[in-house]
């Protein structure tokens, strides 16, 4: 049942929403809120990486690498890889793998560290220690070999985009520290990347 209008108050007429001021400010307002929000979030360079090195070693430079291996003798830039790999004949091996092509990079990353788990005792090495990588947190993992022929580092580490592999071995009558020397060059190469 419906109750009649009375007489005296005037029919509803619908008016604009946007005709009224107040709703005018809230609009503005919330629109304003809504840009802000999407600057704040939205990535500064459009999401995009940075255009990858053509030739990592280069890019890395021959006397950084040269600290850690030396004499080296590098590894010509391939097309399809961004790879650096410098030998000595001292019986030092340094590789480092670039990869920015990974759609998920963290997931990525944990796959290999747990292949880098598995490795670690099919080799007779061990996993890294957080406590030997505190300052890369959960983005570094890895393992180490010792063996009568080989002192090896093997590092992998994500940072953003980049997933990043060192290996890094020396002949083993060298006393130098393995895993400190490569937890070196990943700082190295992940302040050359930024």
């Amino acid at each position: 049942m419906t109750t009649p209008s009375s007489p005296a108050s005037p029919p509803r007429t619908r008016t604009s929403i946007l005709r009224d001021r107040r709703n005018w400010i809230a609009f503005v307002v919330g629109l304003a809120v809504v840009v802000t929000g999407a600057v704040l979030v939205w990535p500064r360079d459009g999401g995009h990486l940075p255009e990858t090195p053509k030739d990592l070693c280069a890019f890395i430079g021959r006397d950084a690498i040269a600290k850690y291996v030396p004499s080296p003798k590098l590894s010509k830039p391939d097309a399809d890889y961004t790879f650096c790999s410098a030998d000595s004949p001292s019986g030092f091996y340094l590789g480092i793998h670039l990869n920015r092509w990974s759609k998920s990079p963290v997931k990525d990353f944990a796959k290999t560290c747990r292949r880098a788990s598995s490795l670690a005792i099919d080799i007779d090495g061990r996993a890294l220690k957080r406590s030997e990588t505190a300052e890369f947190g959960d983005r570094m993992c890895g393992v180490i070999v010792h063996s009568e022929y080989q002192h090896e580092v093997f590092v992998h580490t994500v940072q953003g985009g980049d997933l990043i592999d060192i290996e890094y071995s020396i002949p083993p009558e060298r006393q130098q520290d393995t895993l400190q020397n490569a937890v070196e060059l990943t700082r190295l190469v992940l302040a050359k990347l930024r």
